[in-house]
C-alpha cells in the first residue's frame, strides 16, 4: 500500500472490505482487495475499525460484527503485525500466562480428538468404565477454558476500554457465550455415550472445537497486540496482581513477575511506571543521566536534612536564604471539598452524596461508638417505617451506650465494652441474638483498635433475620412484574438535588482557598524591610493522596474518616456494589478476599460502564431493571437461588433517589443467607 495513507485511510479501506462482507462478497474476493491494500496491519487499527463500524454512521450493527467475527479475523491472519512490552515473554506476565493456557488448551483438543477416534472404533461390549471416565476427566480439564475467558473479560477488557477500545471487548464477549455454549452441547452429548452414536459426539465437539481455535487465534493475533501496544508496566503488573482472583485454567504460574522498575530507586519508578517497551528503557536511561546531573549543581546542601540555600544580592549587601521542606505533607480537608469530589474508599470512589446514599440504602443498621462510649455515626433514617429492615425506631447520635440498648442486653453491652478497653490486642467481635419489637435480632459488635492496639470503639450490625425468612419459599432469578411495584412506597435519601447551576464534575478543583499557591513573609532589617513570596510548585498530582484521612467527613448522621468508613463498609456481612446515575460502577466493598468472593470484584472493574460488566447475554435484563429503576416502575428488586456449594444467595437491588426525586443510582448487596434461614426462634 501506500506509504504517504493517513491512518484514517486505512480505517476506511478496512470498514470498506467488511462492508462488501456485510453485502454478501464472497470471503475470497474480498480477501483479494485486502491483499491489494496491505502489507500489516496493527491490532489498533482493527480495534478502532470495528469501533467505528459499530458507532458511527455505518450500517454495520453489533449483530454484523459478531456475525462476520470469524471471517474478518481470518483476513487478518497472515498481516498482523505483532505488538511488543518488556518482559512480556517472562514466566508468569499475563501474556505469557495467557500463551501457556491456550497452548495447554491445544493439548486438551488433541487429547480429546484421540479418545473420541479410540472409542468410536470400539464394539460398544469392548467399551470400558476407565475409558469413559478418562474422557469425561479431559473434558472437564477443557472446561477450566471458562476460567481463562473469565479472567480475559474481568482484567483485560476493562483496561482495553479505559485506552478507548471498547469495539473488540463487546465483540468477544459475546463470542465466549456462544463457545461457552458449545461446549455445554459436546459436554452433553459426550454424557449420554454409548447410547447414542460416536458420530453425534464427534460432529458437537468439531463445532465448539472449530470456534474455539478461532478463538485462540483471536486472542494471541489481535487482543493480546491490542493491549501490548496500548497497556502500560504498571496495566499488566496489576493484571498479574488481580488474576489470582479469578484463577488459572489448567496450570499455574510457574512464578510472580513484578517489573523492573519497581526494583529502581523512587525517582526512576514514578516515571518509568507509565511507559511501554523501548520508550521505557531509553527513558529509565535519560532520567538516571538527569538525576547525576541535578546531583551535582553547586548548590550548598544538608542531603540529611534537605536544607537547598541560595544567596540574594540586595543593594547595600547580600541575603542568604535556606530553605528546609516541612516533612508533613499538606493534607486537604474532605469537607472543604466541591460535594461532588470523588474520595477513595476502598477500591472504589463515591462523592460525599453517594457516600450518604449507600449508607442510607443498605438494608441494615450500622451503627459507630467512639472511644468515650457515644455514638459518633448511625445510618438511622425517619423514614425507616417503610422498610422492613430494621429494628431500632430511634436515632441513637450523640447518645451514651448506656442509653440505646434494652434492659436485657444492656449489662451485656457494657461487658463488652469494659472486656474491648482492657484488652492489649485486637479482641473478638460479639454476637448475640435477642426477639425485639419487629421480630428476631442478630447483633454483631465488632471493637476497633488502632496499629498499637489502643481501643478506639466498635462497630455494631443489627440485622433482621425474620426478614429473610420469607425468601425461603421458591427460587427466584427472574424480574418481578413492574406492575407488582407501588411508586408512592418509594425510599428517598435526606441530601438535597443539585441545582441547575450546579455541576457532577468527577473531578473539580479544590476550593479556591486551597488551590492559591503563594504564600508571602515580610522581614524587617536595619535599613528596610524585604518581603519573600514562596511558590509551592509540588501540589501533589493525585487529589486523594492529599484528603486528610484522619479529618471527620460530616455525613447526614454523624462523622466518619474515610479509614473509619473504609473499616464500616468492610464490616458489613454482605459484598456492596453502587453504580452511579450513569450507569458507571464506582464502588465494591471488601468482605473477603476477592477470590472468595460470591460475586468476584477487582478493582480493573472500577469505574467500567455497567454494560460492560456483563455478559451479553445478560445485559437486556439488567438493562430493563436499571430503564424502570429510572421511570420509578420499580424502586427495588430481590432475587434468592440455593448453589451447589450449600449457600443460599439472596440479591437486592434498589434504586436510590434525593429528596426531589431523581433518580441517584443503583445499591447492590449479595449475601449467602443460608446460616440466617429459620434461626430466628
Amino acid at each position: 500500500m501506500s506509504t504517504n495513507q493517513q491512518p484514517q485511510e486505512r480505517i476506511d479501506i478496512l470498514e470498506g472490505i467488511l462492508l462488501r462482507l456485510h453485502n454478501g462478497t464472497p470471503p475470497e474476493e474480498v480477501q483479494e482487495v485486502f491483499n491489494e491494500h496491505f502489507t500489516g496491519v496493527s491490532a489498533i487499527e482493527i480495534s478502532m475499525m470495528e469501533h467505528q463500524l459499530m458507532n458511527g454512521d455505518s450500517v454495520i450493527t453489533f449483530e454484523d460484527v459478531l456475525k462476520l467475527c470469524n471471517v474478518h479475523a481470518n483476513l487478518f491472519k497472515h498481516a498482523v503485525m505483532d505488538g511488543d512490552t518488556p518482559d512480556a515473554d517472562q514466566a508468569g506476565h499475563p501474556v505469557q500466562v495467557f500463551k501457556d493456557e491456550n497452548h495447554a488448551f491445544r493439548a486438551a483438543l488433541m487429547r480429546i480428538n484421540n479418545l473420541l477416534n479410540v472409542l468410536g472404533d470400539l464394539a460398544s461390549e469392548e467399551l470400558e468404565a476407565g475409558m469413559l471416565r478418562g474422557l469425561r476427566r479431559q473434558f472437564d480439564l477443557l472446561g477450566q477454558f471458562d476460567v481463562h475467558y473469565e479472567r480475559k473479560e474481568k482484567l483485560f477488557f476493562p483496561l482495553m476500554e479505559h485506552y478507548g477500545h471498547d469495539a473488540p471487548p463487546k465483540v468477544m464477549w459475546a463470542k465466549d457465550d456462544e463457545i461457552r455454549e458449545q461446549f455445554k452441547a459436546a459436554y452433553q452429548k459426550m454424557e449420554q455415550f454409548p447410547e447414542i452414536d460416536m458420530i453425534e459426539v464427534k460432529n458437537a465437539f468439531a463445532e465448539f472445537e472449530y470456534e474455539f481455535n478461532e478463538m485462540i487465534f483471536k486472542e494471541e493475533a489481535i487482543l493480546i497486540n491490542i493491549l501490548l501496544e496500548a497497556l502500560t508496566v504498571d496495566d499488566w503488573y496489576q493484571i498479574a496482581q488481580e488474576s489470582d482472583a479469578y484463577g488459572y485454567a489448567i496450570i499455574r504460574p510457574s512464578e510472580e513477575w513484578v517489573p523492573k522498575h519497581l526494583y529502581a530507586s523512587d525517582d526512576e519508578a514514578s516515571d518509568v511506571s507509565n511507559l511501554v517497551g523501548d520508550k521505557a528503557a531509553s527513558k529509565a536511561t535519560t532520567v538516571s543521566s538527569q538525576s547525576q546531573q541535578v546531583v551535582s549543581l553547586p548548590v550548598t546542601t544538608s542531603e540529611a536534612k534537605r536544607l537547598e540555600t541560595k544567596r540574594l544580592a540586595i543593594d547595600g549587601g547580600y541575603l542568604t536564604v535556606t530553605f528546609e521542606p516541612d516533612s508533613r505533607p499538606q493534607l486537604t480537608n474532605p469537607n472543604l471539598l466541591n460535594r461532588s469530589t470523588e474520595l477513595k474508599v476502598g477500591d472504589g470512589y463515591l462523592n460525599r452524596d453517594q457516600i450518604n446514599l449507600v449508607l442510607d440504602y443498605l438494608p441494615i443498621e450500622l451503627t459507630v461508638v467512639n472511644a468515650n462510649d457515644l455514638v459518633i455515626f448511625s445510618n438511622f433514617n425517619d423514614a425507616w417505617p417503610k422498610r422492613h429492615f430494621y429494628s431500632r425506631d430511634y436515632n441513637t447520635l450523640g447518645r451514651s451506650v448506656e442509653t440505646i440498648y434494652q434492659r436485657s442486653l444492656k449489662d451485656q453491652m457494657l461487658q463488652w465494652v469494659e472486656q474491648f478497653k482492657s484488652a492489649k490486642t485486637a479482641a473478638d467481635k460479639q454476637t448475640v441474638r435477642y426477639q425485639g419489637p419487629h421480630g428476631m435480632v442478630k447483633l454483631d459488635i465488632i471493637p476497633l483498635f488502632d496499629i498499637k492496639g489502643n481501643y478506639e470503639g466498635y462497630i455494631e450490625l443489627a440485622m433482621r433475620l425474620d426478614y429473610f425468612d420469607r425468601v425461603n419459599t421458591r427460587v427466584k432469578r427472574e424480574l418481578t412484574p413492574v406492575e407488582a411495584y407501588h411508586s408512592h412506597d418509594v425510599f428517598v435519601s435526606d441530601f438535597q438535588a443539585f441545582e441547575n447551576n450546579q455541576t457532577k464534575a468527577s473531578a473539580p478543583p479544590l476550593p479556591q482557598s486551597e488551590a492559591v499557591n503563594l504564600d508571602s513573609r515580610k522581614l524587617k532589617f536595619a535599613e528596610g524591610d524585604l518581603t519573600l513570596t514562596w511558590e509551592n510548585k509540588n501540589m501533589p498530582p493525585d487529589l486523594n493522596a492529599a484528603i486528610d484521612q484522619e479529618c471527620p467527613i460530616h455525613l447526614r448522621n454523624g462523622a466518619l474518616t474515610l479509614q473509619q468508613l473504609t473499616r464500616l463498609m468492610n464490616a458489613v456481612p454482605f459484598e456492596i456494589t453502587f453504580v452511579d446515575d450513569q450507569d458507571i460502577f464506582q464502588y465494591f466493598n471488601n468482605i473477603v478476599p476477592y477470590k472468595d468472593m460470591i460475586f468476584v470484584r477487582t478493582p480493573a472493574q472500577v469505574k467500567r460502564d455497567l454494560e460492560l460488566c456483563h455478559p451479553p447475554y445478560l445485559w437486556p435484563t439488567i438493562k430493563e431493571l436499571i430503564q424502570s429503576f429510572r421511570e420509578r416502575q420499580r424502586h427495588f428488586e430481590e432475587l434468592w437461588y440455593p448453589t451447589a456449594n450449600n449457600e443460599y444467595i439472596y440479591i437486592l437491588y434498589q434504586a436510590t433517589y434525593d429528596l426531589a426525586g431523581n433518580f441517584t443510582g443503583i445499591v447492590e448487596t449479595v449475601l449467602d443467607i443460608q446460616p440466617f434461614l429459620s434461626k430466628n426462634k
